[in-house]
């Protein structure tokens, strides 16, 4: 929208109302964000410019974004993907979508040696937390210490106080790719059911990697627990380090 399409191009080519066309207010938020016209320091009483028009046609007809309510980022991806596609079929120029799709490629192996594949293509990808690779477990235990002598004594932990888990990106990527086993699986190469191991990596990579941190783990009982604020490490990590968990 920034780089093949001038303001006035998209002025040009709108097809309906320009407060109502997606392509021509996509075209104006991206120009407001890259062009730099906006990139001055803030002055007082002026703290930006709103994409109200922007949010208007995006959140149209759509029963929780048109809301002031809570709104979850994963769905707005999905619903803005979407609405772009929508918009734009077959124009590959003005479709930025594709830059975020991948193919995902499913390894199961049998007993036998047999091997099966499946793949499937998304444009985000679900990394799970193992809270076990936290870098800060000394800290985490010492604090746990003193929460539960501080819940003894009726007293609550400041936020100030409190100590989450830090865990590596690539501790994420390596949950992700490593192998899982597969009970009851039927195997047509033994004609039984047995045990599999299905490992899981990118077939293809995107210009732009989408993740998806799962916030929520099964406490006791099975009932879901979210996982709360948990701070990411990303330092000294390069892209080939994600292309290594590629298959």
């Amino acid at each position: 929208y920034f780089e093949k399409q001038s303001l006035k191009a998209a002025f040009a080519i709108s097809q309906a109302d320009p407060t109502l066309d997606l392509n021509m207010q996509m075209t104006k938020l991206a120009h407001g964000m890259l062009s730099g016209k906006y990139s001055a320091p803030s002055q007082e009483g002026q703290e930006g410019i709103r994409p109200r028009m922007f949010k208007s046609v995006i959140a149209a007809s759509h029963p929780e974004f048109s809301s002031m309510r809570q709104q979850d980022a994963l769905e707005f991806y999905h619903h803005l993907i979407d609405k772009v596609e929508q918009a734009n079929p077959g124009n590959h120029e003005l479709n930025p979508c594709t830059g975020f799709k991948f193919i995902i490629e499913e390894r199961v192996q049998c007993p036998s040696g047999k091997v099966s594949y499946n793949q499937h293509c998304d444009n985000f990808l679900t990394l799970s937390i193992p809270l076990h690779e936290a870098t800060n477990k000394e800290q985490l235990e010492a604090f746990h210490e003193k929460k539960a002598a501080m819940d003894l004594d009726g007293k609550e932990v400041s936020k100030e106080e409190i100590v989450r888990p830090r865990v590596p990106l690539e501790a994420c990527l390596a949950s992700f790719s490593g192998g899982e086993e597969v009970p009851e699986f039927y195997s047509t190469a033994l004609n039984s059911k047995t045990t599999a191991i299905k490992t899981t990596g990118l077939k293809t990579f995107p210009d732009y990697l989408v993740l998806q941190m799962r916030k929520f783990v099964m406490g006791e009982g099975w009932v879901p627990k979210k996982l709360g604020n948990i701070p990411y490490s990303c330092h000294n990590f390069e892209l080939v380090d994600v292309i290594c968990y590629s298959i």
